[in-house]
């Protein structure tokens, strides 16, 4: 019974194998050039304008998504992580979690009011 039981088991672990051993492949297809020295964490898409936000260290580049060009920096930060967009209200947030702090920047013209919440 046992060996019944281990050569089913095992016939079902070959049957699965491809399936699992089988990883999605990715493939670089272009690069952009960003400012800055330090890791990067996470990036944002903002559909409405058409941008990405990469938090990269003390900073966040920003990417126009149409022309693959660095658009903007925000900067002066301890240590970024997370970008959450708020188009109705013109409004991103950046978590700067070695300052403990929240910070607010205006999405039009990509500046930092200096709204800091800890």
């Amino acid at each position: 019974m046992k060996k019944t039981i281990l050569t089913i088991a095992g016939l079902l672990l070959i049957s699965l194998a491809p399936k699992v051993l089988h990883a999605q492949t990715y493939v670089l297809d272009k690069t952009i050039d960003l400012t800055g020295d330090g890791g990067y964490d996470y990036v944002s898409i903002d559909k409405a304008n058409n941008r990405l936000y990469a938090s990269h260290g003390t900073m966040v580049n920003v990417v126009d998504l149409a022309t693959e060009k660095q658009i903007g920096v925000i900067e002066n930060m301890k240590g970024v992580h997370g970008i959450a967009i708020d188009n109705k209200a013109n409004r991103g947030f950046i978590s700067d979690g070695k300052a403990n702090a929240v910070v607010a920047f205006d999405l039009k013209n990509i500046k930092n009011p200096g709204n800091h919440t800890g």
